[in-house]
């Protein structure tokens, strides 16, 4: 491919979320004009989005404060096809689990103002792994923090260290063509995600 000044002087310019053209004209010998290029699309994605939750609970000295950010999914915990009789009576038993974020807090009020809070922090989330999967199957991810606090009155507190950090990747190829050496880069398309999450409490 050949590229001539004025279109490699637009692909400098505009390679983000555009079609470039890239090459040169030619004329023939009827007088029209051919075209001898490539067509190339670059597409840069680039989000960020941080989600910020400010739920808020009050409690008295010694009393659990308790509250959940998410969903109520339902887990099959069994099943049966038929009685001692031998007849056919399907039935299952399914528990439903809150998943999601849940947060505990316990406080302790002291004599000289200082406040010891139990606190448990708790992120879960349903593993996406196939969409026809069933209640029975699946598969839940949890992170957890247990711990005691003592802070002075009005003093703000931060709980870290929840991270999740995702890595996926996908190929697309023509059958055949994308699997040669060196070459199937032509005829492959690779991508990936990665997906990192740090949950703060203050």
């Amino acid at each position: 491919v050949s590229a001539g000044g004025a279109a490699a002087a637009s692909a400098a310019g505009n390679l983000a979320g555009a079609a470039l053209v890239l090459g040169d004209s030619r004329k023939r010998s009827d007088g029209t004009n051919s075209f001898y290029g490539a067509l190339i699309q670059a597409l840069k994605v680039d989000e960020k989005a941080n989600l910020l939750s400010v739920p808020s609970v009050m409690t008295l000295d010694n009393q659990e404060a308790h509250i959940v950010v998410g969903q109520n999914v339902p887990f099959i915990t069994g099943s049966t096809t038929s009685t001692n009789s031998g007849t056919s009576n399907p039935y299952q038993t399914i528990e439903r689990k809150d998943v999601g974020i849940t947060l505990k807090v316990i406080p302790h009020i002291g004599e000289d103002g200082t406040v010891r809070l139990e606190v448990e922090q708790e992120v879960s989330a349903v593993l996406e792994t196939n969409t026809n999967i069933r209640s029975s199957d699946l598969i839940t991810s949890k992170r957890l923090i247990k711990t005691e606090i003592l802070a002075d009155d009005q003093q703000t507190i931060v709980l870290g260290g929840l991270i999740q950090d995702d890595t996926t990747g996908s190929t697309q190829a023509v059958p055949g063509l994308g699997s040669i050496p060196y070459v199937g880069r032509l005829f492959r398309s690779d991508s990936g995600k990665k997906e990192k999450r740090n949950l703060l409490v203050f």
